[in-house]
């Protein structure tokens, strides 16, 4: 099945291969627990929190070819490294993400040298069928 959803998703020498995907009729269930030292500073920094959820939820998900291949230091498209080939993401398209919680609180420590704007953070991921077929078995 991953070789399939490889062609499917793949562009640009990568096999994106989703665990949550539109065909599969699964939906993806989000729980963030964000540590960060920032505190209040960090909306007037630029360093809302729902800007950083959404980076982490498009982290998640199968990028769009127009956006390409990772660069090198050289702004060449990097190859996929060895363990990448399939390249395994959480979704296909965020659309399948139907719940989020995020929580926030401060953390108290942080590795020697890190800035303000240094996080930790905890995702609960939960994969539910809304119709039963053969590709979502395993999650009934």
């Amino acid at each position: 099945m991953s070789a399939a959803l490889g062609e499917i998703y793949g562009h640009n020498n990568y096999q994106f291969t989703p665990l949550a995907w539109k065909e599969s009729e699964t939906t993806c269930s989000l729980r963030f627990l964000v540590l960060r030292r920032d505190g209040d500073a960090a909306v007037s920094a630029g360093r809302d929190i729902d800007n950083r959820i959404k980076t982490v939820i498009d982290a998640l998900t199968v990028p769009l070819p127009k956006y390409g291949s990772p660069l090198g230091m050289d702004g060449n498209p990097l190859p996929p490294q060895d363990g990448e080939t399939p390249l395994f993401v959480l979704l296909d398209d965020d659309r399948q993400v139907t719940h989020l919680e995020v929580e926030t609180d401060a953390l108290l420590s942080a590795p020697d040298g890190s800035s303000d704007a240094y996080v930790q953070l905890s995702v609960l991921v939960e994969i539910r069928p809304y119709h039963t077929n053969m590709f979502n078995l395993s999650f009934a």
